[in-house]
């Protein structure tokens, strides 16, 4: 069975597997399933854990069939855990895993752990495979809308709580890096103990602690998120990101939207953000004016060549508060 993140603790109430198999991209909440599953799995008897570390491909088969194989009357239950650093799982254990699965010893259990898999990963046999006879927990980025309800159920953990504000204050400093936000949590606990924290408590310790990739850009230009839009295009300016690769962006966003994107692609979340933006987008102005604003693109374009004088980052600026307001030339 595939699980989300949030699934999981009421699903090992009633649930065991012969193999648990976590992936995502979010290493706080990779760590924090991880830890569930290891308790879980000590409950279940299997106290021996062995661990491996998977860092190229060239993964060894023998090893974990040596492991699975190694029983005896003495010997304990056994977890065999295997942590993978690798950018997609091994050809070789991804076929070690489809074995063990289709035969499982009562006194082994198995943990893999690894990044975001590919699609084409997951359209294999052996990984099809572990989703009927195992517990796949898929971890996906906590969304901007979802992460007010998470930061409360963090401070519950600490017996703190906060308003709406302090909520939405630490949503907008710790997005997109949602460790820093939970240390951050941590050390609100330790200067004030328990309790309701002020938003001028909050304030006071808070760093600016987002961290922003070039596409997280597109659905607030095209839905008419200011405020949002120039706090994510400052973050990008302060991790040195290119003027270039902004305008190319938004160049493409723009394109995309006067010629009827985006109509295609995988069903996922992100694509129905993207597709409500666009929308939203169509609503605010017309083709017309749409094809007005990526004309500018060409004058900042120059000015990035040098062929113009001027601050690149400052006109980029100008340009994306004008799309969400009202267009200048």
């Amino acid at each position: 069975m595939k699980l989300r993140y949030d699934q999981l603790v009421e699903q090992l109430k009633t649930t065991s597997s012969p193999i648990y198999f976590v992936t995502g991209d979010e290493i706080l909440l990779v760590d924090e399933a991880c830890t569930l599953l290891r308790e879980h799995i000590k409950k279940q008897g299997f106290d021996e854990r062995k661990v491996w570390m998977v860092e190229d491909a060239h993964f060894d088969d023998s090893v974990f069939q040596l492991q699975s194989d190694n029983l005896s009357l003495f010997s304990s239950k056994k977890c065999i855990e295997f942590y993978c650093l690798t950018e997609k799982i091994p050809e070789k254990l991804g076929q070690a895993l489809l074995r063990y699965v289709q035969a499982p010893h009562p006194d082994n259990c198995v943990l893999v752990r690894c990044g975001k898999m590919a699609q084409a990963q997951q359209n294999t046999t052996w990984f099809k495979t572990i989703v009927q006879q195992g517990m796949v927990v898929q971890v996906w980025p906590i969304e901007m809308a979802r992460l007010p309800a998470w930061i409360a159920a963090r401070l519950k953990k600490f017996n703190l709580s906060c308003d709406e504000a302090g909520q939405r204050l630490l949503a907008r400093r710790g997005e997109n890096n949602l460790f820093a936000l939970a240390q951050v949590i941590e050390k609100l606990h330790m200067l004030y103990g328990e309790g309701k924290l002020s938003v001028d408590q909050i304030s006071a310790l808070v760093q600016d602690q987002a961290r922003f990739q070039l596409f997280d850009l597109s659905v607030p230009v095209l839905s008419g998120d200011k405020e949002r839009a120039l706090h994510i295009m400052s973050k990008l300016r302060e991790e040195g990101v290119e003027p270039a690769l902004v305008l190319w962006l938004l160049s493409k966003e723009i394109r995309e939207l006067i010629q009827g994107g985006p109509l295609y692609g995988k069903p996922s979340p992100a694509l129905e953000r993207k597709k409500h933006a666009i929308q939203q987008a169509r609503k605010r102005y017309s083709l017309k004016e749409w094809q007005q604003s990526l004309e500018t693109a060409f004058d900042i374009d120059q000015l990035i060549k040098g062929a113009k004088v001027g601050s690149a980052w400052e006109t980029l600026e100008r340009w994306v508060c004008n799309s969400l307001s009202t267009f200048t030339r």
